[in-house]
């Protein structure tokens, strides 16, 4: 059986995304599989509670967790509740209540701020640990994110920026070093140890 690489993507984004066509280049090696989500329309608490779910079922020896923008906000709220599972965090959002929540187009539904507030409380509670193998690749160009809040959150991370790109991300050279590198490395690090 190959190993899985589980795409969580960003807010705009699904299966027309440039990640998640690359990531399907890589199917010869990998079984690739993507976490879809309606986030205009799911709350964040049930989006946690569905990705949970389908972490808890990947083989935690071969398998990797492959997030962007605000699915790395929900990628790392698994990790802090679940522990153990390898994940590479792409220009990584975790300030959803001030980028998604001034309305017009790119708005979401004003009943979900308070529940993304909270959220965002925990895992600012929990920077600095290390609940499993996390690989965080920022791209310096990167103009929906505030750079230096990233760069402070993730300091205890395993972190690599990169010049230039944007928000959208296409350093995908550098994204599957790291993705051979989490599948290979992730042995050491055991399986989830639950909630």
């Amino acid at each position: 059986m190959k190993p899985e690489i589980l795409f969580v993507h960003g807010f705009m984004s699904g299966v027309q995304s440039s990640k998640w066509l690359h990531l399907q280049t890589l199917s010869d090696r990998y079984t690739v599989n993507l976490f879809e989500v309606d986030y205009r329309a799911e709350p964040p608490e049930w989006i946690l509670d569905r990705l949970i779910e389908r972490v808890r079922r990947l083989d935690d020896l071969e398998a990797v967790v492959v997030a962007h923008s605000l699915g790395c906000f929900f990628t790392r709220l698994a990790q802090l509740r679940l522990r153990g599972f390898s994940s590479i965090l792409l220009n990584p959002s975790f300030k959803p209540s001030s980028t998604l929540f001034k309305g017009g187009e790119r708005s979401m539904p004003a009943a979900f701020q308070a529940q993304y507030e909270q959220l965002e409380q925990e895992v600012g509670r929990r920077v600095g640990s290390r609940d499993g193998p996390e690989t965080v690749l920022i791209e310096l160009g990167d103009e929906v994110v505030d750079q230096r809040a990233q760069l402070h959150f993730f300091e205890q991370s395993a972190l690599m920026t990169l010049e230039g790109g944007g928000h959208s991300f296409e350093a995908f050279d550098v994204l599957n070093q790291h993705i051979e590198r989490c599948i290979n490395m992730s042995f050491m690090f055991g399986a989830p140890s639950g909630e």
